[in-house]
């Protein structure tokens, strides 16, 4: 059971590699809006409300994130 539970989790973050533009989704959403509402992000995606995505590549570093998700595989394997 626990094995799956990692499985989930290193298959999440692998999910946010994008091979084709060489860049990780780092987060989804903007933090203020998102939190300022009580209700899911799936909600919001219904209503229509643009949530944009925030990438990890060449021009737009995030070595914290980078490094944890790294961090985290290796951990599973």
């Amino acid at each position: 059971a626990i094995l799956d539970h990692l499985k989930f989790g290193c298959d999440f973050l692998l999910a946010c590699w994008d091979s084709k533009q060489m860049s990780m989704v780092a987060m989804v959403g903007d933090p203020n809006l998102d939190h300022s509402w009580w209700i899911a992000a799936e909600i919001i995606d219904v209503l229509g409300v643009a949530r944009p995505v925030f990438r990890v590549d060449k021009t737009h570093p995030g070595t914290e994130v980078a490094c944890e998700a790294a961090a985290a595989l290796a951990s599973a394997s």
